[in-house]
């Protein structure tokens, strides 16, 4: 609140709002039945859209009349006329979503709500990760990705990210602008007793100040095999944000905040093991014995489940003032306070009965059973990143410095031999310092633009480009544009771009992270080298029965290629003397990786470190099609590491929709009836360990081979889009079940029901 009034006391000058950034409510000069074509992105991939929508067909005689005199007036540069905001037809077009990131690069680039339903059915993480995740089989269970993937921040990090996708990251948080009070419901009710709630509810105080709150509540009961029991709930979890976002009058000063809090409570049943003997099975893989048993035939290897609580609070807050009106010069701040605490527990009982399965992995000496344990690890963070900005021309720059301040506390049980219950790590403060350099290029769109409507003003231009560009369909193929800032900027799907960070220490070479990227039309190529510290969890654990201490441990080093290109349209002359109504793209892609001094779990679940190399590599093909209103999506990827065996990937990797798209009743009713279809080889994926939830080697079971097929009918009636599914519809017929992660088999048959109902005024 005080950097609020200090903004409206210090900022709420008689200084015009610049030209390029015209009040909200008269950006609202061409209507649409779900979005404005003022600032929508058109999405570089035309199977993810964040909000491509349609035009009315059927507007009204006056509405028609209305817009086409604000669009004369326009080209003729008169005043516009101005609009009567009580009188507008309140819809996805007058709510704007804005990431922190998009404001840090200056490309005032704002996404509407998504109105199109495609892909409304994959709601799920590994669904919304393309399949690109592994977990537990159950909502809202550990995962990671089956592909290796570099830490979010170089320095000292909490490591313990097996609930991170459930968690939204600064990153992740939108920041409205709405005419309306604007909500925005998305239900899932799953199979197996499962529901996802999440809730946006947003309102403007005045044009430039925003607020918002968002909640989500996550549940799931008990699976074993098929059988589950109501109201027998396994995990659950709670999320509430609030989000600020302030603009000065004149815009110059401009301010992000939000504060979040979390709750994850999960019982954790290490997997499923067989009650009876296994000899009448010798001739089968032992884990795929475990799908022909009865339900009482099968028990949890926790039998008196772990419990798992993890709770964390965040605080952040961005602002940044331009010195110059046009934002040549702008200086900027960042505060960010994290705090995260994970505990696991089983009381004296719980731990009697699970004392076989804790003794498998070390000699350490055991808990008196007659206490139990509880284990409790907490990580506090807090960040100030200060410096300048701004973009010249066709270019944008950036250079800061950042200080980070750590608390690391352990909390362990009293144990045979020893007295110390607790331990806390001292680590000094971290100071790093980086920047980077844009270069923005013209595209074959921009300029072919350009030449259409060269009469006309600069923030005219990129009007009428995302007008003729936002009322494509959201499955049609089309060059990916490169005008999609809403003011007077330059592109930011062309661009050159170069960024790094260096951590500033004592020794000789500390963490740093160095990249480029090349983005031009259709072709992207990049590079980067990450040199990352081991993260906490990997160089101290207490755990009672899993303890190290990796003080030795060196710092990892990556290097990462890149390269895409995308063939959009592709033209067929032989398919067009057939039939012109077809639409191609493909797109070959290829990443390799090097890794020298990677840090992994070994088959114990002990972190360990490799010296060799560590390379994986992948290619695939994306290939997109669709004939009238048929469409198919295929993604093939062949992957293969060429170092040391340590990161886990399927060579074969799959990902098929196909599906018929068509508005019914009259166009009342915008439907998509479809299936999708994912499969990948069998590989030995990483298990999991719930004492130190952590994902870890193993040797002795392959997983995969399974095809996971999915019928879905997305549809949308007004301002609800609704999706009934049938999942894993292939069970009995290609398998009797199949595992993402070793031992924990995965969802079984259901019909799930997802509603997104947003509601604008």
């Amino acid at each position: 609140m005080f950097c609020i009034f200090f903004a409206q006391s210090s900022f709420a000058q008689n200084d015009s709002i610049p030209a390029n950034e015209l009040p909200l409510a008269d950006s609202l000069m061409q209507k649409t039945s779900d979005s404005t074509v003022m600032i929508a992105p058109f999405p570089t991939d035309s199977t993810q859209v964040d909000s491509t929508q349609k035009k009315i067909e059927n507007q009204s005689d006056t509405t028609k009349t209305d817009t086409t005199a604000t669009t004369t007036a326009l080209l003729k540069k008169e005043t516009e006329p101005k609009i009567n905001t009580d009188s507008i037809e309140y819809a996805a077009n007058s709510v704007w979503k804005l990431y922190e990131e998009d404001l840090y690069l200056n490309t005032k680039r704002e996404v509407h709500p998504d109105t199109s339903v495609h892909n409304l059915h994959r709601y799920g993480i590994i669904q919304r990760n393309n399949y690109d995740y592994q977990d537990l089989g159950n909502l809202g269970t550990a995962s990671q990705s089956i592909f290796y993937q570099e830490p979010h921040q170089i320095g000292s990090r909490w490591g313990i990210t097996a609930y991170e996708p459930y968690i939204r990251r600064p990153s992740e948080v939108p920041y409205f602008n709405t005419l309306a009070p604007y909500v925005d419901i998305y239900l899932v009710q799953g199979g197996q007793g499962k529901s996802w709630l999440d809730v946006d509810l947003s309102r403007n105080v005045n044009p430039d100040w925003n607020v918002s709150i968002f909640y989500r509540r996550l549940s799931a009961n008990k699976v074993i095999n098929r059988a589950f029991r109501r109201n027998d709930e396994q995990m659950e979890h709670q999320t509430f944000s609030f989000t600020n976002r302030f603009f000065s009058k004149n815009h110059r000063y401009k301010m992000l905040a939000h504060f979040s809090w979390y709750d994850h409570n999960m019982l954790e049943t290490g997997g499923v093991q067989s009650t009876i003997s296994l000899d009448d099975f010798s001739n089968q893989n032992a884990i795929d014995t475990l799908f022909q048993l009865d339900n009482s035939q099968l028990d949890y290897n926790l039998s008196s489940f772990g419990n798992v609580v993890q709770y964390g609070r965040t605080f952040h807050v961005y602002q940044q003032y331009s010195i110059t009106k046009g934002g040549q010069f702008e200086i900027f701040q960042l505060t960010d306070y994290s705090q995260n605490t994970n505990r696991y527990s089983n009381d004296a009982t719980a731990y009697a009965a699970n004392a076989d399965f804790y003794s498998q992995y070390s000699d350490f000496p055991s808990v008196l059973s007659a206490n139990g344990f509880t284990y409790r690890t907490a990580f506090a963070q807090l960040e100030n990143k200060a410096g300048v900005k701004g973009r010249i021309n066709n270019f944008q720059y950036r250079t800061f410095a950042k200080l980070r301040n750590y608390q690391v506390r352990y909390d362990f049980p009293f144990a045979q031999g020893e007295i110390q219950t607790s331990q806390e790590i001292d680590i000094e403060p971290e100071l790093f310092v980086g920047g980077g350099l844009r270069y923005f290029l013209k595209s074959k769109m921009n300029d072919k633009i350009e030449e259409e409507i060269d009469e006309l003003n600069d923030y005219e231009k990129e009007r009428q480009a995302m007008d003729s560009l936002s009322k494509k369909d959201s499955t049609d193929i089309n060059f990916a544009p490169s005008i999609s800032i809403k003011d007077n900027t330059i592109s930011v799907v062309s661009y050159i771009d170069a960024s790094a960070e260096y951590q500033l220490v004592s020794e000789l070479v500390g963490d740093y992270r160095v990249s480029a990227e090349w983005i031009r039309n259709n072709l992207t190529v990049g590079l980067s080298r990450t040199v990352y510290s081991p993260s906490l969890i990997q160089q101290y654990s207490f755990q009672p029965q899993l303890r190290w201490q990796n003080d030795n441990f060196e710092r990892t080093t990556s290097d990462k290629v890149y390269a895409s290109i995308e063939f959009n349209p592709l033209k067929l002359p032989f398919l067009n003397k057939v039939d012109s109504n077809y639409k191609i793209s493909i797109r070959p892609y290829v990443s390799a990786s090097n890794i020298q001094n990677l840090v992994y779990n070994d088959s114990n679940s002990v972190a360990q470190q490799t010296l060799k190399a560590t390379q994986p590599i992948s290619a695939g093909l994306a290939i997109n099609g669709s004939y009238k209103k048929l469409h198919a999506l295929l993604d093939f990827r062949y992957n293969q590491n060429l170092g040391e065996d340590l990161i886990r990937m399927p060579p074969v990797f799959v990902n098929f929709m196909f599906f018929y798209k068509n508005k019914l009743f009259d166009n009342a009713m915008e439907a998509e009836i479809g299936t999708d279809i994912h499969y990948h080889s069998k590989y030995k994926a990483d298990a999991y360990n719930p004492l130190i939830q952590q994902f870890h080697l193993q040797e002795k079971y392959n997983v995969g081979g399974f095809p996971q097929m999915d019928l879905f009918f997305n549809f949308k009636v007004s301002r609800a889009k609704i999706t009934l599914k049938v999942n894993n519809v292939l069970l009995d017929a290609a398998g009797q079940g199949y595992y993402d992660t070793p031992l924990y088999i995965a969802q079984p048959r259901a019909v799930e029901v997802v509603i997104n109902w947003l509601f604008f005024n």
